[in-house]
């Protein structure tokens, strides 16, 4: 009996974590007052770079599980 082949849903769930970031970029801190821009663009700094992690960690994984 042939084995069922492996699922790939983390790939999927970093791909979605990588486009969710880039919708809100530019918009956000072009909406935001004035004085909250260095806040808007903190926290989305902070949104990319908690995806670079979980990329990492999956890329990591997977090549370990190979």
């Amino acid at each position: 009996m042939r084995p069922l082949p492996h699922s790939h849903t983390g790939e999927g769930a970093t791909v979605l974590g990588v486009l969710l970031p880039t919708v809100p970029k530019p918009t956000a801190p072009a909406a935001a007052p004035r004085a909250d821009r260095p806040i808007a663009v903190g926290t989305l700094l902070g949104a990319v770079t908690a995806t670079f992690v979980v990329i990492a960690v999956v890329v990591h994984r997977h090549r370990r599980a190979q």
